[in-house]
């Protein structure tokens, strides 16, 4: 959404205005119930937890207490990655070229004001959509294992979420493999079994482009859905349409919320599936204790050189020649599950 105007543009008054932003809606943050958290230092401590399943000993009455170990837990240390971006607004471009919506004929120098700290709080917002679309990036690449980013001459990083093999399967049928063969229903169980030896329950499926063309196909789905025995799979809705933020809800099956998602960015100027055409990932809504963490940013301009924790840090300066106004937005977050095995990666379609 648009930005109110900026005035002056100084890094507080910036800052401030992207901090308060109302950001739009992200499927991935919003269904995995992601908590934010900014931090004071530029790496992120964070301790896992792997469920456990034990019980309780019993002792004779009078009898010593018996050791238990605690709670399964790894800690990690990792340096929040960081993004840092620019543009620079030419005077030419705000004096002389007009927008939609704006005066045609301002009449007089506060009409030329007021539209240029529009146009400014525009790009700001749109710079802001940009890391927005970044932390939405990093949740869906954290569902597969892994944050991976590699680009020349800028940066390269491989964050690993230490989840069990074990959570990312590989059927010996495929969803499009021969339809006599195809055991969908028993591949699902196996996961809702193998997500619930660590305490959680798997809630939704979300699926990519090649796997919901197939999920429509399954044999085992057309017909457990249409049981007239009294015995309730669930139903398939296809009337739904996509939602503001770019997911299709199709229904409920096997207990389980099934969603498509196939929403694209642009990655190094390529388009990229969020969620992998040929997968589903199942994922326990709200119970992986998952986590955005925002490490400091530091900047000279900024509380007289020391750190900022914030989520957003952004300024201008005028630069002479050529005339220019710069405007940088910077963020450091970081996406991370603290459960790490409360989701599955299923690859349902081959090739």
């Amino acid at each position: 959404m648009p930005l109110p105007l900026i005035a002056p543009l100084t890094w507080t008054s910036m800052s401030d205005t992207l901090n308060l932003r109302k950001r739009p809606g992200l499927f991935l943050s919003n269904i995995l119930g992601i908590d934010e958290e900014t931090l004071p230092t530029e790496t992120v401590e964070i301790n896992t937890i792997r469920g456990e399943r034990d019980i309780a000993p019993f002792v004779r009455v009078g009898a010593e207490a018996i050791m238990v170990a605690g709670l399964g837990s790894e800690g990690y240390v990792i340096k929040a990655p960081n993004i840092r971006i620019k543009r620079p607004f030419s005077p030419g471009e705000h004096l002389f070229n007009r927008r939609p919506g704006e005066i045609v004929y301002p009449t007089n120098q506060g009409q030329v004001i007021s539209a240029i700290e529009k146009r400014i709080a525009d790009d700001l917002a749109y710079m802001d959509d940009m890391i927005v679309n970044a932390e939405e990036w990093m949740a869906a690449m954290a569902l597969r294992g892994a944050i991976s980013y590699s680009v020349a001459d800028d940066e390269v990083f491989t964050i690993t979420i230490p989840r069990a093999a074990a959570h990312s399967v590989t059927p010996s049928v495929f969803w499009d493999g021969t339809p006599g063969n195809i055991t969908a229903i028993a591949n699902i169980r196996a996961i809702i079994s193998l997500v619930a030896e660590n305490g959680q329950g798997i809630t939704d499926a979300i699926m990519g482009s090649e796997a919901e063309a197939w999920f429509y196909k399954l044999p085992e789905m057309l017909s457990t859905i249409n049981l007239n025995s009294g015995i309730k799979a669930g139903g398939i809705d296809l009337t739904q349409g996509p939602r503001a933020d770019g997911a299709i809800f199709l229904g409920r099956w096997l207990g389980i919320n099934w969603w498509s998602y196939p929403r694209k960015l642009r990655l190094n100027g390529s388009a990229i599936d969020l969620i992998r055409p040929k997968y589903v990932e199942f994922i326990s809504a709200g119970q992986g204790g998952w986590k955005r963490y925002y490490g400091a940013i530091p900047d000279m301009d900024a509380l007289e050189g020391r750190k900022m924790q914030a989520k957003r840090f952004a300024k201008s300066w005028k630069q002479p020649d050529p005339s220019a106004l710069m405007a940088l937005v910077q963020s450091r977050p970081l996406v991370y599950p603290r459960v790490v095995d409360s989701t599955v990666s299923y690859k349902a379609i081959s090739g």
